[in-house]
């Protein structure tokens, strides 16, 4: 189990009066930090959090995230271009995606994913198995 513990408004001249392990609270005394594993950083430079990087003023996807969705995305994209999967598996693909980075400040980031995705009447026809 990871136990973040942040604390918010102290000076750099004060973080060291926190760092040494220590107990964190009175009532539990088995929490404590540990030198070796505790780092103490700015939340200017962001905080690690599930799938994201927390700000004090906003959130933002993790970059191994994105790296690891483009080629995915791509390859679903060149399938049901191909006729491979149809359009609601790829829909779906891309909605799921989309569901994940929404919890973030993303709006740039989906309009420069899904920009390489457009449908046009080429890939529509391609896909329902029309000449093109």
């Amino acid at each position: 189990m990871t136990l973040f513990l942040v604390i918010v408004g102290v000076t750099g001249s004060r973080l060291a009066v926190y760092h040494p392990a220590e107990p964190v609270t009175r009532s539990d005394p088995r929490l404590t930090l540990h030198e070796s594993r505790t780092q103490v950083t700015p939340t200017s430079s962001g905080i690690p959090w599930l799938r994201f990087v927390v700000f004090p003023e906003y959130r933002k996807v993790k970059a191994r995230k994105v790296r690891h969705a483009t080629p995915r995305l791509r390859a679903r994209y060149e399938a049901y271009c191909a006729g491979e999967i149809s359009f609601a598996e790829f829909d779906a693909s891309v909605q799921g995606w989309i569901n994940h980075v929404r919890h973030a400040d993303s709006w740039g980031l989906r309009r420069y994913m899904l920009t390489p995705f457009r449908l046009n009447s080429t890939n529509l026809q391609r896909a329902k198995g029309g000449r093109v």
